[in-house]
């Protein structure tokens, strides 16, 4: 996958395309995506490397990059935030997720481990007693758009 098929893709399967700014301003931050994709990547010989072939660093600029931080945030106005606060039940609005992410819905074991996600972050939100309990669905949320985002299947399927 080049790596600019890689950023259409998280743009596209966040809906970030629609609540950019203009189209300058999209493009800017394409360039500077790239730019950071291309200098991290070069070849030892020099070369410009722009195919995400899914090596150790590419898959940690992937995990732990802006462009991923930027599609699970869950501020208002975000496509994560208009799921987490929307009035579906959660294993819809995981289905959302996977739907957005991998152009189909998660399998009965990945709704069961999304659920048990749903609940170990409820957990934790009682004992810690921060925040209001819908922190504790929007973290499990992210974390599940983030484990989707960085699949396999996402980068392969786009």
């Amino acid at each position: 996958m080049e790596a600019e098929e890689l950023y259409e893709s998280l743009l596209v399967a966040t809906q970030a395309h629609k609540s950019r700014g203009s189209y300058e301003e999209q493009e800017k931050l394409k360039t500077e995506w790239m730019k950071a994709f291309v200098e991290s990547f070069g070849t030892d010989e020099g070369g410009e490397l722009t195919t995400f072939n899914g090596t150790i660093p590419q898959a940690l600029m992937l995990m732990n990059g802006d462009l991923v931080k930027k599609a699970i945030n869950s501020e208002t106005g975000s496509f994560l935030h208009k799921i987490a606060t929307s009035n579906i039940k959660p294993a819809e609005k995981v289905q959302y997720l996977f739907e957005a992410a991998v152009a189909r819905k998660p399998t009965q074991g990945e709704i069961g481990i999304a659920n048990q996600l749903f609940q170990g972050r409820e957990s934790d939100w009682q004992r810690q007693k921060k925040g209001p309990p819908v922190d504790a669905a929007t973290a499990a949320l992210q974390d599940i758009f983030w484990a989707v985002l960085n699949s396999n299947e996402f980068i392969l399927q786009h």
